[in-house]
């Protein structure tokens, strides 16, 4: 579970990252790749977590190969970068990029089974990080509130209205009286 703390760190390498020339990354933002990858969070800004997991696979993936290679190497880093919203397959993405030595231990498996994880349409809605769902302080309630969708109790009344229990509406539906011809 992130603490305040560790979440802070994170999004303190994410702005690093953001603004460094250089973009390379940092054991902080390993820490946070392995993070999602355990914990399936989305709870980190997407377009700054994006830019790092297009950064980890190029390293990973390095320069070398063909041009068929160098070719679906592209199309894998524009997918992931053309996603608004992270993908429903971002806990395994992470853990792809966190460890990829683990299970591929070659470069062509590495690039396809990666690539399976960003030919998705699904996206994740943002959540909030563990430490925060145990505190609820005056500034999340008011964002809350500002995102609440106001929905009536509407139940269906299944009975007809005579008041029948359930084990009256189990009568009612015997499979002698159902037409199942066709």
């Amino acid at each position: 579970m992130a603490t305040r703390e560790q979440a802070e760190r994170f999004r303190a390498a994410l702005r690093a990252f953001a603004n460094a020339e250089c973009k390379q990354v940092s054991a902080d933002l390993m820490d946070l790749i392995a993070f999602v990858a355990v914990t399936g969070r989305n709870c980190f800004d997407w377009a700054a977590l994006k830019q790092v997991l297009v950064q980890r696979a190029k390293e990973i993936l390095g320069e070398d190969g063909d041009i068929s290679f160098a070719q679906d190497k592209e199309e894998l880093l524009a997918s992931l970068a053309a996603f608004r919203g992270a993908p429903f397959t971002l806990q395994r993405l992470c853990e792809i990029l966190a460890d990829p030595d683990r299970h591929y231990r070659n470069k062509d498996k590495l690039l396809f089974a990666l690539s399976k994880q960003v030919t998705v349409l699904s996206t994740l809605e943002p959540m909030l990080c563990p430490y925060e769902e145990t505190s609820v302080g005056p500034e999340l309630s008011t964002q809350l509130k500002s995102d609440d969708v106001k929905m009536e109790d509407k139940t269906m009344d299944l009975s007809g209205g005579t008041g029948n229990t359930s084990a009256d509406l189990t009568a009612l539906a015997k499979p002698e009286d159902m037409d199942v011809s066709p």
